[in-house]
């Protein structure tokens, strides 16, 4: 566990949250807290929403995932980021999106994948690359 993704829960909604004081990358190992955190909320809570720290939702994927000399290796690396995109695609509650901030290739991609987004009035990128 490396403490990135954290829960709070008020009432019947759940809040699942990156921050790793910077950019909240998605490494493997955020991948699998957060697909954890947000399996987990949505069986106790009536809806769940995955925000991160204040300015930035998550600027995407780590590059490790990305790059590699293995081929084999990346290409299990993204089937693993998919199954997280399939996750919040099939969460049995509803599902939001709060980005406070930038959300850069797979942080919009989450932002796609939700049943309602909204958004903080910043000055923020929100794109793919």
């Amino acid at each position: 566990m490396t403490g990135v993704v954290t829960v709070e829960t008020g009432g019947s909604v759940a809040v699942v949250r990156l921050d790793d004081g910077k950019v909240n990358a998605l490494t493997l190992d955020v991948v699998t807290e957060l697909e954890r955190a947000l399996t987990n909320a949505a069986r106790t809570a009536d809806a769940v929403v995955l925000t991160g720290r204040a300015g930035c939702l998550t600027a995407g994927l780590d590059r490790s995932i990305m790059l590699g000399s293995d081929r084999a290796a990346v290409s299990g690396n993204l089937r693993r980021v998919t199954r997280l995109f399939q996750t919040i695609m099939r969460l049995p509650v509803p599902t939001v999106v709060a980005c406070p901030g930038h959300a850069i290739a797979a942080g919009s991609l989450l932002l796609l994948l939700a049943d309602v987004r909204v958004g903080a009035r910043v000055r923020s990128k929100i794109g793919l690359n």
